[in-house]
């Protein structure tokens, strides 16, 4: 049967049987604490646990395994209803399970979208359903302070980089720079020490503009 609120509770726990009645709670629910400061609040000494799961054995691929939504009611919008959400759901069959966050636009009839996803094996995806690295961005970003990499930088685009104001204070290289296709130097003003190219093109490349030392092998071609 369904679950009503009481003020003095007589059992040390309640079990609801029924799968379609409705519980309701006047006000604060509280568990392992008489008195609540939440709408729900779950206390445990050393180890409070809410558990979302289904009943059943079989998990479809990509199919729902438990939600937390959140609602917005506000009636001067467009988009009552569930706003946002985190929801579990299924990988394949013998792995574990994607955690999703979503949210929607304020826009009628709008629903959910995926905005990032935490797949089973810890790789997080911004903009993929897939990320196939530890953190994977399908899309432009924006980084507003510095950029620390530890390994290597590889692109596959096929077209340029630009790098605007790569000046010494910039733009920084300990190691090796290897750059497989063109290198243009456009009014450098840096000092490269051990400077060693292959057919490679520099643009504007004066003794005012460029300083070499040690320059060794192949080609530099400077065009006025």
């Amino acid at each position: 049967s369904s679950i009503t609120s009481s003020t003095s509770p007589t059992v040390n726990y309640i079990v609801a049987t029924s799968t379609t009645a409705a519980s309701t709670f006047a006000y604060r629910v509280g568990m392992g604490i008489v008195a609540p400061t939440s709408i729900l609040d779950i206390r445990d000494n050393g180890n409070a646990n809410l558990t979302i799961g289904r009943t059943d054995t079989d998990y479809a691929v990509n199919s729902h395994v438990g939600s937390i939504d959140f609602y917005n009611s506000d009636v001067s919008g467009s988009i009552q209803g569930v706003s946002s959400q985190i929801k579990s759901i299924a990988g394949t069959s013998g792995a574990g399970n994607h955690l999703v966050f979503s949210t929607k636009q304020s826009l009628a009839g709008a629903v959910l979208t995926e905005r990032v996803r935490i797949a089973d094996a810890g790789n997080v995806g911004i903009g993929t359903t897939s990320p196939s690295l530890l953190f994977s961005v399908h899309g432009a970003g924006y980084i507003s302070s510095g950029l620390f990499v530890g390994g290597n930088i590889v692109s596959t685009s096929t077209t340029a980089s630009i790098l605007p104001y790569a000046s010494t204070t910039a733009i920084s290289v300990s190691g090796n720079l290897a750059v497989s296709g063109t290198l243009l130097v456009n009014n450098a003003t840096s000092t490269i020490t051990n400077l060693t190219t292959i057919n490679a093109t520099s643009t504007n490349a004066t003794t005012t503009q460029l300083t070499v030392s040690a320059l060794t092998s192949a080609l530099i071609q400077a065009d006025a």
